[in-house]
């Protein structure tokens, strides 16, 4: 059965999720801010980083917005701790829009490649908000589709 294209696509797939798992090393990515200014994960060191993946387009993720205002208003004046969202969207003016309407206040990162991103792809998202919370380490510490589980970790991990 191995030879059946889909029971090797379907191993390929358990192959990255499992890579994805907590306490594995999160994938390297390296994407646009909008003002253009390439971002990489290697470039933030010691530190816990949230990765939020969202689109403009998403009701989801937008319902979640509060959360994470909260969340970088408790959290991001501390000097271990760094918020990142990475959108899905395709259209500049549309995510930019959306970064300022929102008041999306922390570093906000996209290639425009939507679905079909790499980096995207790479952390598997299939859902709008995704959320990865990385160790200073850069080993993955959560992964989440809701920021409640997020606020709890964050909580557990900050606030000794």
């Amino acid at each position: 059965m191995r030879d059946d294209p889909y029971i090797y696509s379907l191993s390929e797939q358990i192959d990255k999720q499992s890579q994805l798992a907590v306490g594995n090393v999160a994938p390297y990515f390296s994407l646009p801010d909008v003002n253009g200014k390439r971002v990489a994960r290697s470039d933030i060191k010691d530190k816990y980083i949230l990765l939020n993946f969202w689109a403009s387009w998403s009701g989801h993720s937008r319902k979640e917005y509060a959360s994470l205002r909260k969340l970088h208003k408790t959290y991001g004046s501390k000097s271990n701790f760094t918020q990142i969202g990475i959108s899905v969207d395709v259209d500049k003016e549309t995510w930019k829009l959306a970064v300022k309407a929102d008041t999306l206040n922390w570093q906000q990162l996209c290639d425009l490649g939507g679905w079909e991103s790499p980096t995207v792809k790479q952390f598997m998202v299939r859902a709008l908000p995704t959320y990865y919370l990385l160790a200073p380490d850069g080993k993955i510490v959560l992964q989440s589709n809701k920021s409640s589980a997020v606020e709890a970790k964050l909580k557990e991990l900050l606030t000794k």
